[in-house]
């Protein structure tokens, strides 16, 4: 008796999934690539290891020179909010024998060279402005360690 249950299973998992491909059924559709990019927060992970590396998400580059990290690491980079600045760079506190670059492509900004990186600091609950140099449209700064990031 339940062979034939998976079986009934199976198929009609497989016309559910036939029918959503065909573009049959009343299910939502997914939002053109302009309406998608304005309402998803941007997301992207990369494993690092000893021999250093980059996390490329969007207009956020991260580049981590050889033995920033004594082991691969799993590090990931999310936008905050879609179409603001502020990022989240975890592991939270993972701290670098040699500083890594957070360099910010700020092209659309009005004034990118009176820009700066600020870290919130959770102690003080205020964002604290890093050394940042600014070279075209690109705003960059040193960090020791990953917490939250913005560009002001």
């Amino acid at each position: 008796m339940f062979p034939r249950m998976a079986v009934s299973v199976r198929v009609g998992a497989l016309a559910c999934a036939i029918s959503l491909l065909a573009g049959c059924g009343d299910g939502p559709t997914e939002p053109a690539p302009a309406q998608r990019a304005e309402k998803m927060a941007l997301n992207g992970s990369a494993w690092i290891g000893a021999s250093g590396g980059t996390l490329d998400v969007g207009p956020y580059t991260v580049s981590f020179p050889p033995d920033a990290v004594a082991e691969v690491t799993l590090v990931e980079l999310t936008q905050v909010e879609s179409g603001a600045w502020p990022i989240e760079l975890t592991p939270h506190g993972l701290a670098f024998a040699t500083p890594v670059t957070l360099t910010i492509h700020a092209e659309g900004e009005s004034d990118p060279a009176g820009l700066h990186i600020y870290w919130f600091n959770p102690d003080t609950e205020a964002w604290e402005a890093q050394p940042s140099q600014v070279s075209g449209n690109d705003v960059s700064a040193e960090l020791a360690h990953f917490s939250r990031y913005g560009l002001w």
